[in-house]
């Protein structure tokens, strides 16, 4: 319902042939980097969630400076290593999420190097 705590966030993944990803996972973590591996309080600080089958993700968030990235469920699994968040914030998203928000960004599958 609406009275869930947090900022609804939703995107539309898209790769570079304009399909609909399936086995995409977006991933939000905190623009400030101290959060990636101390998340305190606030619990897990990178929130990954599968891509339903059109290529949509909803969610929700604390309020606060995010980065969001679509990647390839394989690569979602690195999502505990700051190196690999440190790359991938170079290409993601960056977003505000204010209380009281709806929060819709379109994403592009990014391809992650081995």
């Amino acid at each position: 319902g609406s009275s869930e705590p947090g900022v609804r966030v939703s995107a539309r993944v898209r790769t570079n042939a304009a399909a609909a990803p399936h086995s995409a996972v977006v991933l939000i973590f905190p623009v400030n980097r101290d959060r990636w591996t101390n998340a305190g309080f606030q619990g897990r600080a990178v929130n990954a969630v599968p891509v339903d089958t059109h290529g949509q993700y909803k969610g929700r968030m604390p309020a606060g400076e995010y980065f969001i990235a679509a990647v390839d469920s394989d690569d979602a699994d690195r999502r505990s290593e700051p190196a690999f968040l440190a790359s991938l914030s170079a290409r993601a998203e960056r977003v505000s999420l204010n209380w009281g928000d709806t929060k819709t960004q379109a994403l592009r599958l990014i391809e992650v190097a081995p």
